[in-house]
Formats: C-alpha cells, sequence, structure tokens
C-alpha cells in the first residue's frame, strides 16, 4: 500500500514539473485579445501552425466610429505568418479600404501590436500601438 502511495505521489510530482517546465503550447496566438486603452479594440485570432488569420474590431471610446470585421462573416481582416513569439500579418479594415502590415509580439500574458506599415491608405480606426491582454 505504502508502495502505491509512493508511486502516486511521484507520478503527480512529475506531472506537476513537466507541466513547469514544458514548452509553450503549440497555439500561444489563438483566442480573443483585448485592449480598452484610447479605443476599445480586439482581436480574434486562429492558429494553424505558423499560419494566423483572425478578425478585429475597433470602436472609438464614444461610439461613434467602428472599424469591425465580423468574426466568420467574410474573409478574415488578419492574414500572416508567425515566427516563435512573433507574427507579421497584414490588416484590413473593415470601415475603408486601408491595408495595414503589423507585428505582433507575445510576452508572457499580452500581445503587443505594432502598425509597420500603411499599405494602403484609407480611413481606419485600428490603432498604431496596443497591448492586448487574453480574454478567458
Amino acid at each position: 500500500m505504502r508502495k502505491m502511495i509512493r508511486l502516486t505521489m511521484f507520478m503527480y510530482l512529475a506531472s506537476a514539473v513537466t507541466n513547469l517546465y514544458a514548452g509553450p503550447s503549440e497555439k500561444r496566438f489563438e483566442g480573443e485579445w483585448v485592449s480598452h486603452k484610447d479605443v476599445d479594440f480586439g482581436i480574434h485570432l486562429h492558429q494553424d501552425g505558423n499560419q494566423l488569420t483572425g478578425y478585429h474590431s475597433a470602436v472609438t471610446k464614444d461610439g461613434s466610429r467602428t472599424d469591425t470585421a465580423v468574426d466568420g462573416e467574410g474573409p478574415p481582416s488578419i492574414t500572416g505568418t508567425l515566427k516563435g513569439d512573433t507574427a507579421i500579418v497584414d490588416v484590413h479594415s473593415a470601415y475603408s479600404d486601408a491595408a495595414l502590415k503589423v507585428r505582433l509580439t507575445l510576452h508572457d500574458r499580452s500581445l503587443n501590436w505594432k502598425v509597420l506599415q500603411v499599405k494602403q491608405s484609407g480611413e481606419h480606426y485600428i490603432p498604431d500601438k496596443a497591448t492586448l491582454s487574453k480574454e478567458n
């Protein structure tokens, strides 16, 4: 009986240590990310290997302007590839024909968003910089 208890305790301890030091999850970018700083901004990302697709929503604080691509309605507004903790994506505004190149950088439980280039100009409400937190 004591051997069984020791074996069970060892298995729990080994599992805990393995989970603590295991490599990062393969789908770390996947999910809902939000920021409520200057603009209410959120993205919903789908990850398939090193490919990212997703949809965005940006709403001014007074709600007078929105730039929202609804998830599942039409083609994704966000497409790109990731390498390690960084992804380079193209973002197409739902408000106009604006197209942006954006770098996403993963830091623990936050995702930094930075517009690198305006590929096609047009009015949009997508922030140039944002730190997004993962929604549960």
